[in-house]
């Protein structure tokens, strides 16, 4: 059985992260492939500065900022049970044993997820010093203004690769430039699923008396936005569905007048989109996962157009593919769209079915290869 090493992120308080990583360990799985989700080997200074931060983190803080105890212990069960990973590795010494952990993969995979943001990312994420086959599967820059500064090391790192793809389709022709290779439009893991399977999934929700037979607008923003209350009021008006839920990102989220779920786990995430009347969110995920499922969906756009940081297109990108560019909310004057009536998806699927053949081709060639 092939070994493939998997690189990406895991955890944190968005749901997305960590969705987009199973999605992917999963397919790979089913592939026919054994798959380990890599962790980057820790020097001692790492280790103490995350203890520190671990100290001074402030419970409070961590729940007004989305990481509720039991959110957090949920999504750390769920990485023992559906994962395999070497153990993690500190020092000169985990170096050596790091690079003999890798020694025994056939290839290693950088995953989906904005991986690739020149703004977040490190050289660990791009595979530097990773010395056998390199492949990427829907690594993604979120941006459309490349940082010169970070030119040579993409350059660097990029052109050592056997294949490389994203899952947007601004993204291919900077990491072209970057790489000097091909680079394949793939469908972002959580696509990978069919909507039986996330069906599936979600039946090991954790969520106790959660009244699905009445109505409900659920709400998930990764930002602090002051207009999303008052854009989410006139939505909510116009839908005629009194009952808001939320799943707190920021602080400002508390405010909302609804009722508030700080504890759900994975399976709840798509429990609670599955069986929502509308969806509003600035979540790439949360769009992408409501699309999946034939939710119908509002997307609120997080950053402003003169943000050179701005992650915009990826949402944008997604929405204009699948014929769904009326589903964006950019200003007051999209309250003219009509956001109610349930969306048709008859094309969106079969644009779906194509690049979900696609996308398993791709990754096919991978394992088999």
């Amino acid at each position: 059985m092939k070994r493939i090493g998997l690189v990406t992120w895991f955890g944190g308080s968005n749901y997305g992260t960590s969705l987009q990583a199973f999605a992917l360990n999963y397919v790979i799985l089913k592939l026919g492939a054994e798959c380990f989700l890599m962790k980057k080997c820790l020097t001692w200074r790492n280790v103490a500065r995350l203890i520190l931060i671990r100290i001074k983190r402030n419970k409070l803080q961590n729940i007004q900022n989305g990481l509720h105890p039991q959110k957090e212990r949920k999504i750390k069960q769920f990485k023992k049970l559906h994962f395999k990973s070497f153990p993690q590795r500190i020092g000169i010494i985990g170096r050596a044993l790091f690079k003999r952990d890798v020694s025994t993969l056939d290839c290693v995979v950088a995953g989906s997820d904005q991986i690739w943001n020149p703004y977040y990312t490190e050289p660990y994420f791009l595979l530097q010093d990773i010395n056998i086959l390199k492949y990427s599967y829907a690594s993604s820059i979120g941006v459309e203004e490349f940082p010169t500064n970070k030119i040579k090391l993409y350059q660097n790192t990029l052109s050592k690769y056997e294949k490389i793809s994203s899952r947007e389709e601004t993204a291919i022709n900077i990491l072209e430039k970057l790489s000097g290779k091909k680079v394949f439009k793939v469908l972002d893991p959580t696509f990978l699923l069919s909507a039986n399977e996330w069906n599936s999934f979600a039946e090991e929700k954790t969520l106790e008396n959660f009244n699905t037979n009445s109505p409900y607008i659920l709400c998930y923003f990764i930002a602090e936005n002051s207009s999303y209350l008052k854009n989410l009021k006139r939505i909510q008006e116009r839908a005629k569905i009194h009952r808001i839920v939320i799943l707190p990102m920021k602080p400002s989220h508390f405010i909302i007048d609804g009722e508030i779920i700080e504890d759900a786990g994975l399976q709840d995430f798509i429990y609670l989109i599955n069986h929502a009347n509308l969806i509003c969110t600035d979540s790439f995920h949360a769009s992408a996962i409501s699309i999946n499922l034939n939710k119908n969906f509002v997307t609120f756009l997080r950053f402003k157009s003169n943000d050179k940081s701005s992650q915009n297109s990826r949402i944008e990108n997604l929405l204009f593919h699948y014929c769904l560019h009326d589903r964006l909310y950019i200003d007051e004057k999209d309250l003219n769209k009509d956001f109610i009536t349930p969306i048709d998806y008859k094309r969106t699927n079969l644009i779906l079915q194509k690049d979900r053949e696609d996308s398993f081709a791709y990754l096919r060639d991978i394992v088999n290869n």
